[in-house]
């Protein structure tokens, strides 16, 4: 079944005349909600989606944004999975690594080998594809630089060693999202150039490329919430969405020191905040307790929330001037430094 629609989209633009494909196993055409089927295995839908839309209801479109606290090692991943729909959004799973409450999901053999990749990746991959299936549009909200500074490149080219450097470090090392950033929110993200994170960009874009293999789907990196594609990602920044929903006179609290109960305190009085801050914000009791439990899941969650920002139309956009550099390098979507 399908029908067509004329909607506006969060970004002002039209979307006129298109086909959406509405399947009734995954989403319930009356309350709008995952059907409890979401979970069975079976590959996501093939093709790069060019033609989908969220599906629409009175003021109404829903999305599925899946936030991912990247790490270099599968263990340390967090993962949440949000539903954005108007202008709520719920957190439906979180958890670390494979141990994600609420998944729905067994970790499954890899397509290649028929058994469980020794680096645990298999359990990430299996469980953020498993979230993938169906037609409902998909934001995949990482933590993680996405690219690299282009004068980084251009400098190490051409160099030899012993030779010197002409690029100033700021901008060898930074991108300009980073300069941004730092103007915006008066908050330094890492240096990917030269900072330990660079590992985690790596490891990153490898997940990002397993799941386009496994899922079939193209997943670009969108400019505008209103792109056509059913599954996009974006690069997000937790600490700059916190930084954002505290303002400018209220000190968001450390919560990923050695700790752990100072860090639980910490987590529970940023949980509370959000609840009050994150208009439309819902995380069940029980998956608020798994959040107290790690920081690695409450940076997921922030995942989902810069994601529900972007789509809002919330988070900020580089300028016309900005894009060619930002489409090389990368782009951190975070909303401005006041609520709206």
């Amino acid at each position: 079944m399908a029908r067509r629609l004329s909607s506006q989209t969060p970004c002002g633009q039209k979307c006129l005349g298109l086909t959406i494909p509405i399947m009734t196993s995954s989403i319930d055409p009356g309350q709008g909600r995952i059907g409890q089927n979401d979970h069975v295995r079976q590959r996501a839908t093939s093709g790069s989606g060019h033609d989908r839309q969220p599906i629409q209801g009175p003021n109404r479109m829903i999305t599925i944004i899946i936030g991912i606290d990247c790490a270099v090692d599968p263990k340390n991943v967090g993962l949440a999975r949000g539903r954005f729909e108007g202008t709520t959004v719920s957190i439906e799973k979180a958890g670390v690594g494979h141990a994600v409450v609420g998944a729905g999901l067994r970790p499954a053999p890899t397509q290649s080998t028929g058994s469980q990749a020794k680096d645990g990746t298999a359990d990430v991959v299996d469980i953020i594809s498993g979230w993938m299936i169906g037609d409902t549009p998909i934001l995949i909200a990482m933590d993680a630089p996405l690219g690299w500074p282009v004068d980084l490149a251009e400098a190490l080219a051409p160099h030899s060693a012993g030779k010197t450097i002409a690029a100033q470090p700021d901008n060898m090392f930074r991108r300009l999202t980073d300069h941004a950033i730092r103007d915006r929110l008066k908050k330094q993200s890492l240096d990917v150039g030269a900072d330990r994170i660079g590992r985690t960009a790596h490891a990153a874009l490898d997940l990002l490329q397993k799941l386009r293999m496994r899922t079939g789907q193209e997943i670009p990196l969108p400019w505008k919430p209103c792109e056509h594609h059913r599954v996009r990602a974006i690069e997000v920044y937790p600490a700059g969405t916190l930084t954002a929903l505290f303002g400018k006179t209220e000190r968001v609290p450390p919560y990923k020191g050695k700790d752990r109960d100072k860090n639980r305190r910490s987590i529970l009085e940023i949980l509370g905040h959000l609840r009050k801050k994150f208009e439309g914000l819902d995380v069940p009791d029980h998956l608020a307790r798994r959040v107290e439990d790690s920081d690695h899941v409450l940076d997921a969650i922030l995942c989902v929330l810069a994601g529900a920002d972007f789509l809002a139309g919330r988070a900020t956009a580089p300028t016309e001037a900005q894009r060619a550099l930002a489409t090389k390098e990368g782009w951190i979507w975070v909303r401005g430094p006041k609520l709206p």
